[in-house]
């Protein structure tokens, strides 16, 4: 997409839930990660792995233009669904917890003290789901504890992209090219 310009990368709601989740957690960022990363063995013991799972549109796009830049900016507001899976001894309490706190107002405190100081875009917890006891079996034919929540959180994207535009008109001669007088 040459000449487009990302202004919300998906990467910065990741960072601001992972700061979240290790808030509520207390656990380190080798505990708190992103889901669908090969080569990467899972943490042991308590963790929690975020993966995208959706995105729902909120609204109708709304369109910006920037005559001097000669860019069009197109924005539109989502509801990003991330689905937290907490393994390990006391996943179902950690699961709770995280669906109970993500949208109260020390939820929303933290997103916006977060998001201001390190400059990233802007972004809301909207609400989460309630937790589900989905337990696996591990590679040693084990059952393991693992509990999801959903969370879902609206963002802004934006799309910038090139575009022309006309600074002035000349009219020159008026012909009428009507065939048929009036």
């Amino acid at each position: 997409m040459a000449g487009y310009t990302l202004q919300t990368p998906i990467l910065q709601v990741f960072t601001v839930l992972q700061a979240w989740l290790m808030t509520v957690s207390g656990l380190d960022s080798a505990h708190v990660i992103q889901g669908r990363q090969n080569g990467t063995a899972t943490p042991t013991g308590l963790y929690i792995v975020m993966t995208q799972t959706s995105q729902k549109s909120l609204s109708t796009f709304d369109a910006s233009y920037n005559v001097t830049n000669g860019t069009e900016s197109v924005e539109n507001s989502f509801d990003v669904i991330i689905q937290c899976d907490c393994y390990g001894v006391g996943a179902g309490d950690l699961a709770s917890a995280i669906s109970t706190l993500f949208g109260t107002e020390p939820g929303c405190d933290f997103f916006d003290t977060y998001v201001a100081a390190n400059g990233l875009a802007t972004m809301e917890p909207l609400y989460s789901d309630d937790p589900q006891s989905m337990a696996f079996t591990n590679e040693e034919q084990q059952y393991e504890s693992r509990y999801i929540v959903k969370v879902h959180i609206n963002i802004t994207t934006g799309v910038t992209i090139p575009m022309q535009f006309m600074a002035s008109a000349k009219i020159g001669t008026i012909v009428n090219v009507s065939t048929t007088p009036r």
